[in-house]
């Protein structure tokens, strides 16, 4: 808990020193079900999350890409496959940090291995968890990137639904309460709204009528993104792709 106050006051090199510390001593195998027994979640895995973001802004990319595998390699397989909230924290800061590395489609197998489809195998379409309202969002971006990356066949019905969703009044209205750790977990679902309303709008197959609304709703959600990052320190990470993603848009309605 000390490192996450710290990085909540913008001193991610001092977080990072104390994340170290506690990578000496923490052992997956031998801890995590007490901590979990004690606090419902594995606080001190959950740190390893967050610490990528952290090594991120603070340059330590190969640290990171290490931190990268160890989450999903060693550290989110032995987490409780049903406490989907736990592996939420965990990864999502990885699955940003890999789609801007131009791993989209491997953020999104890991996102769907260790919690959207968890969550549909333990709960069903009925029950709901915190950051269930991410959910869809996460997965649509993830998506649209991973086929820009690599260039794939997109889906075209695939497509519409995504269009359809994100504009419905429903997209973009995560409540503050959830918005604020995602923030400080590497992106916020606001910049998450408008980065998809970016990437659909510039779709070659667009029309130009639902460019222009793609674009307004998402010019809209970045700027309410952006009233939650901008100049704070708590936030840089998720600030940048809100910034980044405002910028594009802004250039696209010209």
């Amino acid at each position: 808990m000390h490192s996450l106050s710290l990085a909540g006051l913008g001193k991610y090199q001092e977080a990072i020193d104390i994340q170290k510390q506690l990578e000496k001593i923490y052992l997956v195998d031998k801890m995590s079900a007490a901590i979990i027994r004690e606090y419902a979640s594995d606080r001190a895995a959950q740190n390893y999350g967050y610490s990528v973001i952290w090594r991120e802004i603070c340059g330590y990319h190969e640290e990171s890409e290490q931190q990268i595998n160890f989450i999903l390699n060693d550290l989110l397989p032995k987490m409780p496959m049903e406490n989907v909230h736990n592996s939420m924290i965990i990864l999502y800061g990885t699955l940003w940090v890999l789609k801007e590395k131009g791993m989209a489609r491997k953020a999104e197998a890991a996102f769907k291995t260790f919690v959207y489809d968890r969550y549909y195998e333990f709960f069903g379409s009925n029950s709901s968890t915190f950051f269930f309202s991410i959910y869809e969002p996460v997965k649509f971006l993830l998506r649209l990137s991973g086929d820009i990356q690599e260039e794939s066949f997109k889906n075209i019905e695939e497509y519409k639904d995504i269009k359809d969703w994100v504009m419905s009044e429903e997209a973009g209205l995560t409540g503050k309460i959830q918005t604020i750790p995602l923030c400080a977990m590497g992106r916020d679902t606001h910049s998450i709204v408008a980065e998809i309303c970016l990437l659909l709008a510039v779709d070659q197959s667009q029309d130009k009528n639902d460019k222009k609304k793609l674009l307004e709703k998402g010019y809209k959600q970045a700027l309410i993104s952006q009233s939650y990052t901008k100049g704070k320190p708590a936030f840089k990470y998720a600030e940048s792709h809100s910034e980044r993603v405002l910028e594009n848009i802004l250039l696209k309605m010209v």
